[in-house]
């Protein structure tokens, strides 16, 4: 979000480039000629650069882009004024450079502004010191060829990042649909190894040779039903509940377990269901699961002959209702 510009290596290579500003002034005035002007100039141009290489992430805040605005603008007054009547000035095109790359730094308006400020003042300091047109151009050439790049620039980024998302967006998309099929694959894992579990005894005894009698019938029965309430409801499995509803249909019960594909029994919950089917009598018991939003969670249907007894549960496993 800040182009780089937030980092260590961004303020460093900042205060590299200042410091060969700093040598090529020497080197073009001489330490002699140095004066006071000279050192503001340098010393703005700084703290523009420091000011810009602000390490928070994102666009600067107004405050500190308008101080970046007011260093870039400030030294290239100061240049044309003092250092660069002939309009060829490495710090007058440093200071453009400040707000070019603010607008980087994606503050386009104020550095949009900083730019309109440096190229109005630029063609002011021609005009008043009728400067030629080619030197107009050579002083003002670098800046606007700047600013064009840093709008370019801020623009390229923007599309690189939002090409990036898509891609990032299309692989976390990937990773949650692969991720989604390996919990689906380790779910059916362990569904298909409890099944396994309970109907491997009886088909043992099957492929034993074992004769299908009465018990075996009623086996056989048990076994049928729990494993269709344990895929078809699954937000009623609990241990005691199942062993209670298998010991009604040892007892030629006819058990119905309805789900609703919400969450999972509480303890008390199931506690409650189970004290309410044990040593039931009756021809016909049936267990619902009540989607969650409702005062009640679970309902308790027992039929015998003409007579039906109907209880609500709640999640907490209190009785809210008895018919």
């Amino acid at each position: 979000a800040a182009a780089g510009l937030a980092s260590r290596g961004a303020r460093a290579t900042v205060a590299t480039v200042w410091l060969l500003a700093v040598a090529w002034g020497l080197g073009a005035r001489g330490l002699a000629d140095v004066t006071g002007i000279d050192v503001l100039a340098y010393l703005v141009l700084l703290l523009g650069g420091i000011v810009l290489t602000s390490p928070q992430d994102g666009p600067l805040p107004s405050s500190r882009a308008m101080t970046v605005v007011a260093c870039s603008v400030l030294t290239f007054g100061l240049t044309l004024v003092h250092q660069a009547p002939s309009g060829d000035s490495f710090l007058a095109d440093l200071a453009a450079y400040l707000s070019a790359l603010l607008i980087v730094r994606n503050n386009p308006v104020l550095g949009g502004t900083g730019a309109a400020a440096i190229i109005l003042t630029g063609l002011w300091w021609a005009g008043a010191t009728g400067a030629p047109p080619g030197t107009a151009l050579g002083l003002l050439a670098i800046p606007v060829v700047a600013f064009v790049v840093g709008f370019l620039w801020r623009r390229l980024l923007n599309r690189i990042v939002r090409l990036a998302d898509v891609h990032y967006s299309e692989a976390a998309r990937s990773a949650l649909r692969a991720e989604a099929l390996a919990e689906a694959a380790e779910t059916n894992r362990r569904e298909l190894a409890e099944v396994r579990r309970q109907v491997a005894p009886l088909l043992r005894r099957m492929a034993q040779g074992e004769p299908l009698d009465a018990a075996g019938r009623v086996d056989l029965r048990v076994t049928e039903g729990a494993i269709r309430d344990w895929l078809q409801a699954p937000d009623l499995r609990h241990p005691a509940l199942a062993a209670a509803i298998a010991d009604l249909r040892r007892r030629d019960v006819h058990v119905l377990v309805l789900g609703s594909g919400g969450e999972s029994l509480t303890p008390a919950l199931a506690d409650t269901i189970t004290a309410l089917v044990a040593d039931r009598a009756g021809s016909r018991v049936t267990i619902r699961a009540i989607p969650p939003g409702r005062p009640a969670r679970a309902s308790v249907v027992v039929e015998d002959g003409d007579r039906v007894e109907r209880t609500m549960i709640d999640a907490d496993g209190r009785v809210v209702e008895r018919q």
